[in-house]
This record gives structure tokens, C-alpha cells and sequence, in this order.
């Protein structure tokens, strides 16, 4: 292989290394139960015992239906609370690193979702799977037997 070759192969992997981690920095897939309603949007990953506030950043918008396993609608507000679905997704968490309680005015700071409720979010980039939990499911997610 030539100096030239070399190079021009080097260069070549940086541009595709830097490239694919640009896109895909910090997104994991995460598992767990999600729970919807009017101002709420929840998402409880298997194995912790927190909720973090589901912000659905997808390229599909009727990925946030699927996800409630309702048909798209623009009433969707009024339609009834939806808690206990499975949800495999691709996603990026973000949490505020104050350790008071989320929403406590007197911190001065801010959470995530309505009222600030919620210390953490998931950026839902990308929906893989939604389906009713099972039984085995919630109580695996919930960290019970």
C-alpha cells in the first residue's frame, strides 16, 4: 500500500467514524412501561424505580400514538389515560443534576414535563416496539416478583 493509499484510507475512516458517531451520540435502547394522559407523558425504564417525562422527537409523527396504542387523532387529549405499555425505543436521557425534588419552586430550578415534575427525560428518537405489557413485564420493570 502506497503513502498515498494510506492517507486517503485514513482520512476516509475518520470521515465514516465521525459521521456515525455524530448521529448516533448518546442514544440507547431503553425498555420499560409507559403510561399516558392529559399532562402526562411517562416513561418508567425497566429495573428503576424513577419515571422520566417521554418527549417524542421521532421522524414519524403517529410513532406517539403507537406508543398509546390509539389511532392518530387531533382529540387526542380527551382520549382516556393509557398506562402499562411495553416500549423498546431508541433514545437519549437527560436529567437535571440538582438533587432537590423535582418541581420545587424554592430550588429555583426546573424538571421536565408538565409542572416540572418529572428529574429526567427520555428523547424518544426512535420507537422499535409498543404493545400492552404483560404481566411478567410490569412486574420485571417494577422491580417486584
Amino acid at each position: 500500500m502506497t503513502m498515498r493509499n494510506f492517507v486517503a484510507l485514513s482520512i476516509l475512516c475518520l470521515c465514516l467514524t465521525a459521521c456515525g458517531t455524530k448521529a448516533d451520540s448518546g442514544l440507547e435502547i431503553h425498555e420499560g412501561l409507559y403510561s399516558a394522559g392529559f399532562e402526562r407523558s411517562a416513561f418508567q425504564p425497566c429495573g428503576l424505580k424513577e419515571e422520566w417525562w417521554a418527549d417524542f422527537r421521532t421522524r414519524n409523527p403517529d410513532d406517539f400514538f403507537k406508543a398509546m396504542g390509539t389511532e392518530p387523532s387531533p382529540d387526542w387529549e380527551s382520549q382516556a389515560f393509557v398506562q402499562n405499555r411495553f416500549l423498546r425505543l431508541r433514545g437519549r436521557v437527560e436529567r437535571v443534576n440538582d438533587p432537590s425534588p423535582p418541581g420545587d419552586a424554592a430550588s429555583g430550578r426546573s424538571g421536565y414535563g408538565h409542572m416540572s415534575q418529572y428529574a429526567g427525560q427520555i428523547a424518544v428518537h426512535e420507537l422499535l416496539e409498543a404493545r400492552d405489557a404483560t404481566e411478567a413485564e410490569m412486574a420485571e420493570c417494577r422491580g417486584s416478583d
